[in-house]
């Protein structure tokens, strides 16, 4: 660690190898079954370089699976964040080298000084990263056997699969479409039955007022006496229950 390489392609300024000639040196390093490469979020990178006839295979581990895998909830699992909390280190962010908002720049025209710092840095801080995560995986066979038979190899799978794109049945899915639409209007009128009144069954504010506040008011307004009787008071729950169980599949169905 504390050494990166930056190769500049496609930058609109200043002189760079060749793309074509880069590309058919790096080939072979990248596709070599003896050279194992480390990355973060390298299912990214996989399709990337498959564009270009590049079949990154040879996969040793990945530190945004690493940190996942790990603990999923510690920090959020990309580089800058995970930086900060493993090393304790401050990155340098895409923001910091391309601007923000509508006056961002596109990569390609970053100054390539800039580029250099940014792209190296990253290579190193993911390879502190990977051998931070390895020394705390070790501790923790059970979740090291999960990275390594189940995450790992799934990248290739992942990858092949984003890569090849999925086939759709226009026809299944315009009437499964047509299926949940009849099903949720369903759901709502029997909603708007049982609430007295229309309401937004996906409105989180509005269900509060309709359970909350109209159900009860309307309950209480409808007993004969100062106290509502059990009968009166089953009906109040069986109701308030029926009208949960419609907003839940409301919900599931959405």
């Amino acid at each position: 660690s504390g050494e990166a390489a930056y190769i500049p392609l496609a930058h609109n300024h200043d002189e760079q190898l060749p793309e074509d000639l880069v590309l058919r040196e790096l080939k072979p390093i990248l596709e070599s079954k003896k050279i194992r490469v480390i990355g973060q979020n390298i299912k990214f990178d996989r399709n990337i370089l498959s564009r270009y006839g590049i079949n990154l295979n040879s996969i040793e581990n990945d530190t945004m699976l690493m940190s996942y895998v790990l603990n999923s909830t510690a920090s959020r699992h990309n580089l800058d964040a995970l930086a900060q909390h493993y090393l304790n280190y401050k990155t340098t962010t895409f923001e910091e080298v391309a601007g923000k908002g509508v006056k961002q720049i596109t990569f390609d025209l970053v100054p390539i000084d800039k580029a250099v710092h940014y792209a190296s840095e990253d290579a190193d801080i993911t390879f502190r990263l990977y051998e931070e995560l390895k020394t705390k995986l070790a501790k923790e066979p059970i979740l090291s056997a999960l990275l390594e038979e189940v995450e790992i190899p799934l990248i290739k799978v992942l990858s092949d699969m984003e890569q090849a794109g999925t086939l759709v049945n226009e026809k299944i899915l315009k009437a499964q479409s047509k299926n949940f639409s009849e099903r949720i209007a369903k759901l709502e009128k029997e909603a708007y039955d049982l609430a007295d009144q229309e309401f937004n069954l996906g409105s989180p504010k509005q269900l509060q007022e309709i359970f909350f506040d109209h159900l009860i008011d309307y309950h209480s307004n409808n007993n004969v006496g100062d106290h509502s009787t059990h009968e009166e008071n089953g009906y109040y729950f069986t109701v308030t229950e029926e009208l949960f169980t419609k907003v839940e599949n409301f919900i599931k169905n959405q």
